[in-house]
Parts: structure tokens; sequence; C-alpha cells
């Protein structure tokens, strides 16, 4: 691969990850409004998704992707996704 190839794979990337920080404040804002709206009941669980979210993110960033995919199963599964 060329120079010229990795900088147009480069440039890809951060517009990317651009689109990605985007949607993730999205989802977030989404979800802190379902929190404000919703029954008390629900809030809880909610907020757990939330928190969920945010661990997983953090964990595939990291590079720890079976970490990641265990919490998502366990939440799954009834788990806390703690």
């Amino acid at each position: 691969m060329d120079l010229k190839n990795i900088k147009a794979q480069l440039e890809l990337s951060k517009k990317a990850l651009s689109e990605y920080k985007k949607q993730n404040t999205i989802f977030e804002q989404i979800l802190q409004n379902a929190i404000k709206g919703a029954p008390e009941e629900d809030q809880g669980e909610i907020e757990k998704i939330r928190i969920l979210t945010i661990k997983v993110t953090n964990l595939a960033k990291a590079g720890k992707l079976e970490e990641a995919q265990t919490l998502i199963k366990d939440y799954q599964n009834g788990g806390q996704g703690n």
C-alpha cells in the first residue's frame, strides 16, 4: 500500500470516528431523556442499560471485545451487567 492510500485510509478512519462520537452522543441523550420520561419503576432499568452501554463501549475501545460480549450476555441472561 502506498503513502497516498494510507493517508486516504487514515482520513476515512478519522471521519468514521467522528461520526461514531456524534452518534454515541445522540444515543446518550436519548437514554437520558428516556430515563426522565419513563415511569419511576422503569428508570432504574434504563439507567442500568445506559451504564452497561458505557462499560461495553469502553471495553471495546480498549480491545477487550470478549469482556464486552460477556457483559452483554450477562445482561441478556438477567445478570446485573456489572
